[in-house]
Order: structure tokens, then C-alpha cells, then sequence
């Protein structure tokens, strides 16, 4: 029986010294009193691990995003008034010659508006017609604009009011009739890509980085609140 006994307690160590090395990996310990063994034994037993934090990397993430984002807007918008400001510009009711080149051009009417030094305001809400031909008076196609486009910067404001497709490059005759005060159409094909431009490569990394910000910013709240509620259940069991 005595070797027996010898034999059960070099197990019953073994045993025990297998768990304390398992657990003393884990990180927070806590000690019991074996009393099942021959002899008593202190045994270590790890607290539940704690969940890893969410990076705060991420933080940084959302703000090179955001910056990314103003950047794309404040240039867009740079080349936006520039884009307008260049445009050629005619003053209506009455008739004006364009140079007009291949493709696509949108005319505006302009409710903030400069012209040989002389400023215009207008209602963009007036009432109109206007007409366009080429040099041998035969009449292009005036077709009204279904997405309405705005800008606004420094001393010009105007909205899409026409679109014109030109086969030939040349000079064509605008003519407009309205009773409403003197007003300026303004015609580019450019304004509208640096609208697309502010919208979309500034609103879409901004909102990116306020997506990633908002998700970052609760999980690292949900696992702050996981972690001190494990603490306080493994210092009331302690």
C-alpha cells in the first residue's frame, strides 16, 4: 500500500504541476489550496483573458481619409471658379455669336454674373426662350438640362439651363428672348467634371473616414466595458 500511495502522490504532482505551467502562461493568477492530494499543494489558476483593444491605429486611418477628402474638395473647388470664371459669357435678351468647339456644351444662366467690368444679378427663375443656329442659319438643337448643375464662387453664381451637341467647331448665334431684366448665359463644358470631382473624390473617402471612425470608436467602448466588467468579476472571486 505504501507504494501505492507513492505512486498515486508523484501523479497527483504531476498533474498539478502541469496545470500551474498551463496557467502561468495565461497571464492573472489566483491561488486555491489543493486538499484532494496526500500532501496539500498551492495551485495557480489564470483569470479569464482579457480581449485586445481595437487599435487606435485605425484613428489615424479615418484621418488621412479626411484629409484626403478636404483635399480632393478644396482643389475641386479651386478649379471649379477657375473653370467658371474663364467661361465666355453673353448678355441676353437679344443676340450673341459663340465659338463653339466639338461635343458637348452646357449653357448657363447666371443669377451672379460680370461682364466687361459690369455686374448682373438675375433670378434664375426668369422666364425665357432662347435659340441656337450655325453660320448658314440653320437651327442646333437646344436641349433643356435634366440634371440641374450649380456653382458659386467670387463673382459668378449660375445653373445649367441648356445642353448643346456641336458636330463642327465654328461660330453659332444664341438668341434669347425674355422680358425680365438683362441676364448672362455663360457656356463651358467643363464646370460640371469639377462638380463630379468635389462630389465624389471628396464625399467618398470623407465618408469613409467617418464610417471607419464611428466603428473603431464604439468597439473600442463595447471591449473598455467587457474589460472592467472581467475585472470586477475576477477581484469579487478573488
Amino acid at each position: 500500500m505504501t507504494g501505492i500511495s507513492a505512486t498515486y502522490a508523484k501523479r497527483r504532482t504531476r498533474s498539478i504541476v502541469r496545470r500551474t505551467c498551463a496557467h502561468h502562461a495565461q497571464g492573472a493568477r489566483r491561488a486555491f489550496t489543493d486538499t484532494t492530494s496526500p500532501a496539500p499543494v498551492e495551485v495557480w489558476v489564470s483569470s479569464p483573458p482579457m480581449s485586445r483593444m481595437t487599435s487606435k491605429v485605425w484613428y489615424w486611418v479615418a484621418a488621412g481619409l479626411f484629409l484626403v477628402g478636404t483635399s480632393v474638395v478644396i482643389m475641386a473647388a479651386q478649379m471649379l471658379q477657375s473653370a467658371a470664371r474663364n467661361m465666355p459669357r453673353v448678355v441676353m435678351p437679344g443676340k450673341a455669336e459663340l465659338v463653339l468647339p466639338v461635343g458637348r456644351s452646357t449653357l448657363y444662366v447666371e443669377s451672379n454674373s460680370l461682364v466687361d467690368g459690369k455686374a448682373y444679378r438675375a433670378d434664375t427663375a426668369i422666364s425665357y426662350r432662347c435659340s441656337l443656329s450655325d453660320e448658314t442659319g440653320k437651327a442646333v438643337p437646344l436641349e433643356t438640362s435634366t440634371v440641374k448643375s450649380t456653382y458659386a464662387g467670387g463673382d459668378y453664381a449660375g445653373e445649367s439651363a441648356f445642353e448643346v451637341r456641336i458636330a463642327t467647331a465654328g461660330t453659332y448665334t444664341l438668341a434669347c428672348e425674355s422680358s425680365a431684366d438683362p441676364f448672362v448665359i455663360a457656356v463651358g463644358g467643363g464646370v460640371d467634371a469639377w462638380i463630379w470631382v468635389a462630389g465624389f473624390g471628396g464625399g467618398v473617402p470623407n465618408g469613409i473616414a467617418a464610417l471607419v471612425f464611428l466603428v473603431v470608436f464604439f468597439k473600442r467602448r463595447r471591449q473598455k466595458r467587457a474589460q472592467a466588467t472581467a475585472a470586477a468579476s475576477g477581484a469579487g472571486s478573488s
